[in-house]
């Protein structure tokens, strides 16, 4: 189970590629990892249309302000997961 901040957060990680917001974690070389919020038009699957996705590196989780490497720390299995799981999704 994720021991996230606040039940939004958790919710916004699980949505990575649908249409809305989310949150998805990038992995990199280092073994470190960056937390995007991603904004989406339509979800990935749809194939028609013009895709827009917007995205920012973030911090602080944009609900409670909790400090989102403290969050990663205490989740890491779980975060691996996620990164690996989205990773064609981060730009």
């Amino acid at each position: 189970m994720l021991n996230f901040c606040c039940s939004q957060l958790s919710t916004w990680f699980s949505a990575a590629g649908k249409k809305g917001f989310s949150a998805v974690p990038k992995k990199y070389e280092d073994n470190s990892y960056t937390v995007f919020l991603q904004g989406r038009n339509q979800d990935i699957e749809l194939k028609e249309g013009r895709l827009t996705v917007l995205q920012q590196a973030i911090s602080y989780c944009p609900f409670c302000g909790s400090e989102l490497n403290t969050v990663m720390n205490q989740n890491i299995d779980k975060i691996e997961y996620y990164a690996v799981q989205n990773k064609d999704l981060v730009l």
